[in-house]
């Protein structure tokens, strides 16, 4: 019997918590989700295959008693690498190690695509496999060597560059998965996925705006394809986001109309391109919140209340006494006096409401450094 390894598949340790399983499951079920949308039919096998048996690891690991039950399992579980070497002979091994990729199981497809490189060390298809079943065990290095290798032995197959810009963007190195995906997609430029790949790798290099019209046009052109989605709802975040004005420790916020406005319009089209993933979302409310929070007018304290008070009440006094001399027989000009102090008595507190209530992006831009108003997308002609 063959029992799936949920630990190696979630890339976690037999003592995680349910916290960690649950970060776990997030982050793979997004990753082998997205890969269902993969041009190579094995790798879309598996992406199928290894997204159920994320959901069966969700649902046995976040209960403590098929916890238990499964753990008991897996410690009397014999790996098939662990086993005896079956015979090789008369057996396709390529065809093997595509059923089990098929079939989610990554360690044993990676056993038969060492037994097939063996048969046939020229087969730039065994290899392929080997790399893809090495990333899904979480042997990067390995997965690296192997997939250049099948890109040695047929460097004009287009998904094999794909897979390594797969690995590359997983492994955190943008530029190198950029351009194993540009040259994907010289190859089959026609390919949408690949398109998409190149995107998505600007993103991560916050070059989101790069990105943005490859992203466009593959929800146009596929919009149902929740990756696709994902990555232009994404960039449209990363852009409006980056457009902020920021301070010396990385954070930034909104400090000016256009910033404002940008941010809107980002959340515009997010919310027409429906994004479902949960996390996403949840980044997608939180700038929503933080647009919302920059637009509200408010009312702000002030440390000079007591200077518009008494100013006020001066004006009044002086009015008063104007217009009571005005209306005495030496009045002469202090009528043009008490009108000039009853004008004083209502811009007062016009100048007050001016001042102390207005956007919270303005009222941040007056206590913000000029540095930091002046970074971020500004208005034309200046603020």
């Amino acid at each position: 019997m063959t029992i799936v390894n949920f630990y190696s598949i979630l890339e976690i340790d037999k003592e995680s918590d349910a916290d960690a399983v649950r970060k776990a499951v997030r982050k793979q079920r997004r990753e082998w989700r997205n890969r269902q949308a993969h041009p190579k039919a094995e790798t879309r096998a598996m992406a199928e295959a290894m997204t159920q048996h994320i959901s069966d690891a969700e649902d046995t690991l976040l209960d403590p008693a098929k916890r238990s039950q499964y753990d008991r399992q897996l410690a009397e579980h014999v790996p098939l690498a662990d086993g005896p070497v079956p015979e090789a002979q008369g057996r396709n091994w390529v065809q093997v190690a595509r059923e089990y990729m098929a079939a989610g199981h990554a360690s044993q497809a990676n056993y038969a695509g060492r037994e097939a490189t063996g048969q046939q060390p020229e087969n730039s298809e065994a290899w392929y496999i080997r790399g893809v079943s090495s990333r899904a065990l979480n042997n990067l290095a390995d997965a690296e060597f192997e997939l250049g290798e099948a890109i040695r032995l047929n460097p004009k197959e287009a998904s094999f560059h794909c897979e390594l810009g797969d690995l590359y963007g997983a492994a955190g190195q943008p530029r190198r998965a950029e351009q194993a995906y540009r040259r994907a997609s010289e190859l089959d430029p026609q390919n949408v996925f690949f398109q998409v790949g190149v995107a998505y790798s600007l993103t991560a290099q916050e070059r989101p705006d790069e990105a943005l019209p490859a992203l466009k046009k593959a929800v146009e052109t596929d919009p149902d394809n929740d990756l696709f989605k994902f990555h232009y709802a994404a960039a449209l975040l990363d852009s409006a986001t980056g457009k902020w004005s920021q301070f010396p420790d990385e954070s930034s916020t909104i400090l000016n109309e256009v910033q404002l406005a940008a941010t809107r319009e980002a959340l515009e089209r997010i919310s027409a391109v429906g994004v479902q993933d949960p996390e996403l979302r949840a980044d997608v409310d939180e700038v929503a919140r933080l647009a919302d929070r920059a637009e509200r007018v408010r009312w702000f304290g002030s440390d000079n209340l007591l200077g518009y008070v008494l100013g006020m009440l001066g004006a009044f006094v002086a009015m008063l006494v104007s217009f009571g001399i005005a209306s005495g027989p030496s009045g002469g000009a202090a009528g043009f006096f008490g009108f000039l102090f009853l004008l004083a008595l209502g811009l007062i507190p016009i100048a007050f409401v001016k001042r102390h209530r207005m956007p919270t992006w303005r009222w941040e831009q007056k206590q913000a450094p000029a540095m930091v108003r002046n970074s971020g997308l500004q208005p034309i002609g200046g603020q």
